[in-house]
């Protein structure tokens, strides 16, 4: 047969007997014209052999929002909902189940025998409930076709058929490396294999394992590869690792490399001369964003074990980096919880690091007053070791959180104090910090002259030490200075640098206000293109990253812009939403100058529908923020509502109408003003023109599920009964209003209905 004209040989399941593979060479010499098509779970190693990799099935690029119907084009989901009607045939895809079915594909890494056993399962379970029970996938992964082979009736017993044809040193790395989630490099493989058994040639095995299809490499970095399991296998591997009684030490070798690893590069960054500073900074950033779900499991690791020293040091050495506000969170909680730990009580200076962490992260989030308190007692903890470099530091830092409550003296006062620790030990980092935050401070108080001497003070010594970080916030600083002195040359040239340096060292809390700044600036000049520009980049990035200042300060602009340009529907929709995401911020627990441009911002509009009581009252309620955060108004040239626009508001009403406006205004709760500022709407003398919405507004945010869901809820309906009504589960319902409650920029029922109301959505 095999003489035949190009004969084809087709071999199956050729792992259990690779040692075959010297015979098929033999065959293929014998006969030139023969061609073999073989499936292994392990390469032959064949000089003839010519791989084609069976990747998984093809996953949906997004786990959520998708049309059923394009979820269903997808290998992975077509698969399940085929494997699905086998088991359950009134099984279909919907806009309530289409989500989950997604999630649990990915889940699953589209490999088509876990998929398969999953679909076996709908018929009990529903995709939500199936879904929820992923955590431990293996037990739920069975009762495959009793006509199937075993090793295909349930999951487990699939990878332990590969498993059990490596051999004892490859099964022995497989289960170490399970300890690594999302996972590693070589090196790190190498540091905790050498933990089991420092003998094992772990480059060798590494090859071995991909080539039995256990683990997959990736390419990291030009000159770096990377190598992760599948869930499902990973998740087998523990088990083994638990059964041999090796977790303990394979996990304590994980984490001692992470540790190890983190410290050493923030070393590297610390001690870098100014001109390697930037490299290095940008490959501690690569690196904690590539291994985010390995330190999330150290760190559980070591508090789980009781090692919060070690746990401390990890999370401080990994907070000051971590620009993205959900990490901020993750990163407070976890400090919260290690240092309330009774064995953590005690005064070292790990844990005066720690607390000066919090202090920062509380601050950004905007809790001032847990700022204040963890830093008070981490400057009595250095004060006690006599530590003046982190003394003068955490200074700065009670004194930027007391400058966030709007106490600028006190904030004054622990700056200067710092600055004065800086000099007397020679900290020219912290002193460039301190003079940067003398200059901010100085430019709230309106003290100009003042605040540039700081500033500029501060860009030399951030030049001079290579602190980018550092160089960028103080640019901006500059750039705003400038921008109230009305000089826009200057204020340009430092924001340009400011949000270069801002993007080459990953910091995405500085770029998007420095962006949303620069857009303002761009508008003044008559550039209104590159200001929608620069403004919808820095919103973008604030939704992506969770910072709700920022948000509210990028929708701010935005809506100054479409004021600019007449658009005034648009202008109302922007602004609306931009005061809503201050209120959730806490119109008082920060210095709002932003709510109190926005409230500016809509005096100039209800000026321009000729409402001028109305605008009296928003300048009203915009100067009595001001007063109770306990700071003035803003000298130079404001935002948008210049003297021209307060001179026709005085003529129109005169001086005693205008008064008793401002006073109505200037008397009412933070609530009621935003109450008020909700119901504003636009006369019906605008034109329709004028009235168009933008494209982007609440409504396209808003999926069809999402519309019924709101319509529903507007209507007083419970999660319960929304649930019933559309025949999906509570859990759901409560998954769609907190989706539709941020994408309408809202933080109860009440506050959705009205912007429904408002914008026609019912």
């Amino acid at each position: 047969m095999l003489g035949r004209p190009n004969p084809l040989l087709v071999l199956d399941n050729l792992e259990q007997v690779v040692e075959a593979a010297p015979d098929i060479a033999a065959l293929l010499a014998a006969c030139p014209s023969l061609k073999v098509l073989a499936t292994s779970r392990v390469r032959l190693r064949l000089a003839a052999e010519y791989l084609f990799p069976v990747g998984p099935l093809q996953l949906p690029e997004t786990a959520a929002g998708s049309s059923p119907d394009k979820l269903a084009r997808t290998e992975a989901v077509a698969f399940f909902l085929d494997r699905t009607r086998s088991a359950d045939p009134e099984f279909t895809l919907t806009e309530s189940n289409s989500d989950a079915v997604a999630m649990l594909v990915g889940h699953l890494d589209g490999l088509p025998l876990a998929i398969e056993l999953a679909a076996a399962r709908i018929w009990i379970l529903p995709p939500e409930v199936l879904l929820a029970r992923m955590e431990q996938r293996l037990p739920l992964l069975t009762g495959g076709p009793r006509d199937a082979p075993a090793r295909q009736r349930t999951m487990r017993d699939a990878i332990a058929w590969s498993y059990d044809l490596l051999t004892p040193e490859e099964q022995t790395l497989f289960r170490w490396l399970a300890v690594f989630i999302g996972g590693f490099r070589l090196e790190a493989a190498e540091a905790v294999a050498a933990e089991g058994d420092s003998k094992i040639p772990v480059i060798e095995l590494l090859g071995m394992l991909v080539d039995h299809s256990l683990l997959r490499s990736v390419t990291d970095t030009p000159d770096a590869r990377r190598f992760r399991y599948l869930e499902s296998l990973r998740e087998y591997g523990l088990e083994r690792l638990v059964a041999r009684g090796e977790e303990q030490s394979a996990r304590d070798a994980h984490a001692a490399y992470f540790v190890r690893a983190v410290t050493s590069l923030q070393e590297r960054v610390n001690d870098a001369e100014p001109a390697k500073r930037d490299a290095r900074l940008i490959t501690l950033l690569d690196h904690l964003e590539t291994e985010r779900d390995n330190l999330r499991a150290v760190l559980a690791w070591l508090t789980q074990q009781e090692r919060l020293e070690a746990a401390m040091v990890l999370a401080v050495a990994i907070w000051p980096f971590r620009t993205n506000q959900t990490h901020g969170i993750e990163a407070r909680a976890t400090l919260e919880s290690l240092l309330a730990h009774a064995c953590a009580s005690a005064c070292s200076v790990t844990r005066a690091h720690a607390l000066h962490s919090l202090c920062h992260l509380a601050r950004r989030q905007g809790d001032t007053y847990q700022a204040a308190e963890a830093g008070e007692e981490a400057l009595a903890n250095f004060r006690e070791v006599d530590d003046l470099v982190n003394a003068g530091r955490v200074l700065l830092s009670l004194g930027w959180a007391l400058m966030d409550r709007g106490q600028t003296d006190e904030a004054l006062e622990h700056h200067q104090e710092g600055l004065r620790l800086a000099e007397t030990v020679g900290d020219q980092k912290g002193m460039a910090s301190a003079h940067d935050l003398l200059g901010r401070v100085y430019l709230v108080r309106n003290q100009h002259e003042a605040s540039a001497a700081h500033l500029q003070e501060a860009l030399r010594l951030s030049r001079t030490t290579g602190d980018r970080p550092c160089l960028a916030n103080v640019l901006a600083h500059l750039g705003v200075l400038a921008r109230r002195e009305d000089d826009t040359v200057s204020a340009s040239r430092y924001l340009r640098e400011s949000i270069a340096i801002a993007r080459e060292v990953g910091d995405r809390h500085l770029l998007p206000s420095a962006l949303a700044v620069f857009g303002e600036v761009l508008r003044r000049e008559g550039d209104l293109a590159a200001s929608e520009t620069c403004l919808q980049e820095s919103l973008e990035i604030c939704r992506q990253t969770s910072y709700e200042h920022g948000e509210a300060g990028a929708l701010l602009g935005l809506g100054c812009l479409a004021l600019e340009r007449g658009q005034l529907g648009q202008a109302l929709g922007l602004l609306r939403e931009s005061i809503v995401a201050f209120q959730r911020v806490g119109l008082l627990s920060e210095m709002q100058y932003g709510a109190t441009l926005c409230l500016d911002a809509f005096a100039c509009l209800s000026l321009e529908v000729g409402e001028l009581v109305q605008s009296a009252r928003f300048l009203g309620m915009a100067d009595t923020l001001l007063d109770r955060n306990g700071v003035p108004r803003p000298k130079g040239k404001p935002l948008y509502l210049d003297e021209r626009r307060l001179e026709t508001i005085r003529q129109g009403l005169g001086e005693c109408e205008l008064a008793a406006a401002w006073r109505e205004g200037h008397s009412l709760s933070e609530e009621a003003m935003v109450d008020e500022v909700l119901a504003f709407d636009l006369p019906a003398s605008v034109s329709p023109k004028q009235r168009e919405k933008a494209p982007s507004g609440v409504e396209s945010r808003l999926s069809p599920r999402e519309l019924e869901v709101l319509r529903l809820l507007a209507h007083g309906s419970s999660d319960r009964e929304i649930a019933e009504t559309l025949f999906v589960s509570r859990r759901t319902v409560t998954t769609h209003v907190s989706n539709l409650f941020a994408k309408l920029g809202v933080t109860n029922r009440v506050q959705a209905t009205t912007v429904a109301i408002r914008d026609s959505l019912l």
